[in-house]
């Protein structure tokens, strides 16, 4: 019987690149003076910057040691880019999916994708929805509850 997980963060390499060289991401990298480095959002969010989350090679020795067979690769929540100005967030979310799909076409019988959509727009995230569902066969996508749940709350 195979061991699946659902639904494991990643940062595509893509998405790397495009924050080293745009500032408009409102990403960085960074690291502290211990000798961590992370990902630091403008949004005021943050994420480890270890290879597990963009190197599919050293995923997979990760997964061999704890016994995971196959990954669901999906963004880390600080990717969604729902409090960004539509534009960004489209840019984000499609760097992002074309990212996810390159990393399973790496080893497709360890890793399916699970996209995102820009959420702030519905015809944006239909549009996404069916771009990657029709040009790479995405099945599933993920969402983030908590931005509901704070947008009402700031209403």
């Amino acid at each position: 019987m195979k061991t699946i997980d659902m639904h494991t963060h990643v940062i595509p390499p893509s998405f790397i690149e495009k924050m080293k060289q745009d500032e408009r991401y409102g990403a960085k990298l960074v690291t502290s003076d211990a000798g961590k480095s992370h990902i630091a959002f403008s949004t005021g969010g943050k994420h480890p910057y270890s290879p597990v989350f963009f190197d599919m090679e050293a995923r997979k020795k990760e997964m061999d040691k704890i016994g995971i067979d196959v990954h669901g690769l999906s963004i880390s929540p600080r990717l969604f880019y729902y409090e960004f100005e539509l534009g960004i967030a489209k840019e984000v979310c499609e760097i992002c999916n074309d990212g996810i799909h390159e990393m399973v076409q790496k080893d497709p019988d360890r890793f399916f994708p699970v996209g995102t959509v820009p959420l702030q727009d519905t015809e944006a995230a239909i549009q996404e929805l069916r771009r990657i569902s029709e040009e790479y066969g995405f099945k599933s996508i993920q969402i983030d509850d908590l931005y509901w749940v704070n947008s009402a709350q700031r209403r």
